[in-house]
């Protein structure tokens, strides 16, 4: 933690061993502070990215099995053709971050030139 220098009388106490993180803010609009019991980062940012990328997970797949019912019943195509459709669909959402990507990385190239 930080160390707190003793004040005079009138005098305001400043924090003389803050690190603030630069061009970081917090919601509240003040500069981020970097220290051991940090408000960003750390075991607990870590462990909330696990469980999302859980949640993600099972939601997928749980639309990709509700996919074929709904083909299959309410569309009347065959489970062979239902199979494809979705099978088709997983593969262009599993290529879609990297399409995504790259377009991102060609503006990130010519944004400079754009301006």
């Amino acid at each position: 933690m930080a160390a707190i220098t003793p004040a005079a009388a009138g005098e305001q106490l400043t924090d003389t061993n803050t690190i603030h993180v630069e061009g970081m803010v917090n919601i509240k609009e003040k500069k981020m502070v970097k220290s051991n019991n940090s408000e960003f980062g750390g075991w607990s940012s870590a462990s909330r990215i696990i469980f999302l990328g859980g949640v993600e997970s099972f939601i997928f797949y749980g639309i990709a099995s509700n996919l074929i019912s709904f083909l299959t019943m309410q569309l009347g195509q065959s489970t062979a053709e239902a199979a494809q459709n979705v099978n088709a669909w997983t593969g262009f959402m599993h290529t879609l971050p990297l399409l995504t990507g790259f377009i991102f990385y060609v503006i990130g190239q010519w944004s400079p030139l754009l301006l």
